[in-house]
């Protein structure tokens, strides 16, 4: 569990990212889907680097 929350937290992230380097039409500070793939990436890594199990 604690894995494939960190796992899909980066994937998350890494994906939001990359869309906004390689196309710079997107909007880069927006409430779109990029930005909040970057922050649910960064609450999913957070919640796996401190699950106990």
């Amino acid at each position: 569990m604690r894995k494939l929350a960190i796992i899909g937290g980066l994937s998350l992230m890494t994906a939001g990212t990359s869309y906004m380097m390689w196309h710079p039409h997107a909007p880069q500070f927006d409430l779109n889907p990029n930005t909040l793939a970057i922050a649910t990436g960064g609450f999913f890594v957070a919640v796996g680097i401190s699950y106990k199990f």
